[in-house]
């Protein structure tokens, strides 16, 4: 006696791949009117792997802020130095913004592949920050953390999720 399911030499089967299944959620549950963030970190050590996974993170505990790898509307880049227990940053944050309406800055795509840019939908970059950082290795997360949370707070308008705690349980 075999059941419904079960296989035979015709039988196809289908192969579902759970790479492509998360892709789909992930669509579905990005936030609305998000500000996407690109972290780049040029560090030859493995500190920098490090940073770029920390604060990653920690963007991505912010409201209406998503990590992406390309086509961002804020640019952290980072060059770091790590000697012995201390960790040295040069922050500098970038903000792009476009002379026209977002997402309409792309042209047709040309006869030999490439995607031109329309005339007068040019995307233009702003230094926001730039600050130099040097804590020890054991204080890197913090300072990811509170990297994160300055940017939420002076950049997107956002209060710090610490002052919400505060006023949800009635302190000043």
């Amino acid at each position: 006696m075999e059941d419904q399911f079960s296989r035979t030499e015709n039988a196809v089967g289908r192969v579902v791949h759970m790479g492509s299944y998360k892709e789909g959620i992930d669509r579905t549950c990005q936030k609305k009117n998000a500000v996407s963030v690109q972290v780049e970190v040029a560090c030859s050590e493995p500190v920098g792997e490090d940073i770029k996974k920390g604060l990653t993170e920690e963007l991505g505990k912010l409201d209406r802020v998503i990590v992406v790898d390309q086509g961002p509307d804020w640019v952290f880049s980072i060059i770091a130095l790590h000697y012995g227990q201390l960790v040295e940053l040069s922050v500098i944050l970038r903000q792009f913004f476009r002379a026209s309406k977002p997402g309409t800055e792309k042209g047709s795509s040309t006869p030999g592949g490439r995607v031109s840019l329309k005339p007068g939908a040019w995307v233009y970059e702003s230094l926001r920050f730039h600050g130099l950082f040097g804590v020890r290795d054991t204080d890197l997360n913090g300072l990811l953390a509170s990297m994160a949370e300055e940017f939420g707070k002076n950049h997107l308008g956002q209060a710090s999720k610490r002052k919400l705690r505060d006023l949800s349980e009635g302190h000043s």
